[in-house]
């Protein structure tokens, strides 16, 4: 049965920057679309504010430039500003250690150095699903797990290294000892292997954006025009006796041949439920870490430590109320007022989520001792603004393959129907943006674009 002329051939749920590449991507292709996001802002999580001369991110802060970036960006007005890169003490990370900042090698021992450069000759892999814990202790040894590999995890999935997988979060590790029988062995072939191939465009350094990375967001969102409404929101999807889709929002029925979801896997489980409540309620089991976010800004003259870095983490070892923090106006420029600071801490995670009850008050104090302890930081901040989030990041744990079999059941079952969240395969800005292009060429293999009267 043919669609009604005001309907288009694919709705995208959700206008976070997997749902905004498709988008763009599913405009070049010549489709009629529609892009439907509750907020009243485009970009999802990448959210840049403006503050009293400080530049403040609320969601991610960087972006590590890949293809998928490259072939999102080329998607702009040739107008839009380019990506810049951060400065070169960026490049500097610091480990807290016995209460001290440290570069990550020298917080390991002797015997810590040792242990790690013995792994060559680590027993293989169990059969079995592996936890992270698990298979660095084996391999690295405790230390590395302690002091390099749990702080690492707190601060890109703020996660519990004994709930979450090897397989599906240090991809490139399990991956080493599958094909090589050591980390430290696969590591080095593989580094080798691109330093031979020829003409490999690197993808080194991390980038932003002069005014933030919601510059970015709003430079994909601009070219949709009428094709993306903001403020509104999908309630249920469901099928028609026509077998297209059927979504209920806020401010009436949109029907349509395919569907891009990008929202969150508790959102997603919702909005299924009337489509296939027995698959859709797996998928509200996916666990989320919260987060609570500090941005805190001072006179320069108030810091003792030189802030030549990116920032610290601080390893779970050390029992301190927060995760760790960026030197944000170390890493770009422009970041924070002439001769001020701006550091953006983090607290709560998978282990700490108690810390999100906590008041502003009792948080500004945990924040302001550990920076005093840590950085010697005094006197009372210039800005200080909190921002907590119960749901903020997806954790790959044990037994994410049976999140990943239930997404590919939807979609088999479903037909038409495109799942491309963040808590299925990768949760960077460039994972994202690689699963959204995906998922529209995905769309270009299931049914090739017609032009739709009123749509096009």
């Amino acid at each position: 049965m043919p669609s009604d002329s005001t309907d288009p051939q694919v709705v995208v749920v959700g206008s976070g920057i997997a749902g905004l590449s498709a988008a763009c991507r599913l405009q070049q292709l010549g489709y009629s679309f529609l892009v439907i996001e509750a907020s009243h802002r485009p970009g999802g999580a990448i959210h840049t504010e403006q503050r009293r001369g400080y530049l403040l991110e609320w969601g991610p802060n960087t972006v590590r430039p890949t293809a998928a970036m490259d072939t999102v960006l080329a998607l702009r007005s040739p107008e839009d500003p380019d990506p810049i890169g951060s400065s070169s003490i960026a490049q500097k990370r610091y480990i807290v250690c016995k209460g001290r900042l440290r570069t990550p090698l020298r917080t390991l021992s002797c015997s810590g150095f040792q242990r790690l450069l013995q792994e060559p000759a680590a027993r293989r892999a169990p059969g079995l699903e592996e936890n992270i814990a698990s298979l660095v202790r084996r391999r690295l040894g405790q230390e590395c797990l302690d002091y390099l590999v749990d702080p690492f995890l707190s601060g890109i999935y703020a996660g519990d290294p004994q709930r979450l997988s090897a397989r599906h979060v240090l991809r490139p590790l399990a991956r080493y000892e599958k094909n090589s029988g050591s980390i430290l062995r696969g590591a080095l072939t593989e580094t080798l292997g691109r330093a031979l191939r020829k003409k490999q465009k690197s993808y080194n350094g991390l980038r932003s954006f002069p005014a933030g990375l919601s510059s970015m967001t709003q430079a994909l969102a601009a070219p949709l025009g009428n094709r993306l409404e903001l403020g509104r929101t999908v309630t249920s999807i469901q099928k028609k006796t026509d077998q297209r889709f059927l979504l209920d929002t806020d401010s009436g029925p949109v029907s349509t041949d395919q569907i891009i979801l990008t929202t969150p896997a508790h959102t997603a489980s919702h909005l299924l439920h009337p489509l296939d409540p027995s698959l859709a309620s797996h998928l509200d089991s996916v666990p989320y870490a919260p987060m609570i976010t500090v941005q805190v800004g001072v006179h320069r003259d108030q810091i003792a430590h030189p802030l030549d870095g990116f920032g610290f983490l601080c390893p779970s070892q050390e029992n301190r109320k927060i995760l760790g923090a960026l030197f944000t106006s170390s890493i770009f420029a422009d970041r924070a007022p002439r001769e001020h600071a701006l550091l953006t801490v983090f607290m709560g995670g998978r282990k700490h989520p108690e810390l999100l009850s906590l008041s502003d008050n009792r948080l500004t104090d945990h924040v302001l001792s550990e920076l005093d302890s840590l950085i010697g930081m005094r006197g009372s901040p210039d800005l200080l603004r909190i921002q907590r989030l119960p749901q903020a990041i997806p954790q790959y744990e044990l037994g994410h393959d049976r999140i990943l079999e239930t997404a590919q059941n939807l979609e088999s079952k479903h037909s038409g129907l495109i799942l491309a969240g963040n808590w299925l395969n990768g949760i960077s800005v460039g994972d994202c943006m690689e699963r959204g292009l995906r998922a529209a060429d995905q769309i270009l293999q299931n049914r090739p674009p017609e032009q739709v009267s009123g749509n096009a």
